[in-house]
Formats: structure tokens, C-alpha cells, sequence
């Protein structure tokens, strides 16, 4: 079997895939414009919301 052709792990993967990408530099838009891209920082707040336990409408389903 050539070296090519061996089973990788997933960190090997991963790796790979990693060293092949570049970062981006960050750019300011409005929120309309953002769908489907990536942050390039946390979004964070001083805030819980909703302010109630709202496990009714956003629990998890078991099955």
C-alpha cells in the first residue's frame, strides 16, 4: 500500500484541512447583511434572556 493510501486519524485530517486555509480579516456590516457568514468575535451580554424559565418552548424532545 502506498504512503498515500494509509488511513489517516482525524487529527491527521484535520491538520490537513488547517493548512490549507488562511485566516480573513474581519469586516463591519449590518446585521441584515451578516447571514451566513462567521464572527470574527464573541457576541456577549449583560443580559440573561429570556428572563424566565422558558423550558416549555425551547426544552429538548427525547425520543
Amino acid at each position: 500500500m502506498a504512503d498515500d493510501d494509509r488511513l489517516r486519524t482525524v487529527d491527521e485530517h484535520l491538520a490537513t484541512v488547517l493548512d490549507g486555509i488562511g485566516s480573513i480579516d474581519p469586516i463591519e456590516l449590518t446585521l441584515l447583511d451578516s447571514q451566513g457568514l462567521l464572527l470574527a468575535e464573541n457576541v456577549v451580554t449583560d443580559v440573561a434572556l429570556p428572563g424566565f424559565d422558558n423550558s416549555a418552548m425551547d426544552g429538548y424532545a427525547v425520543r
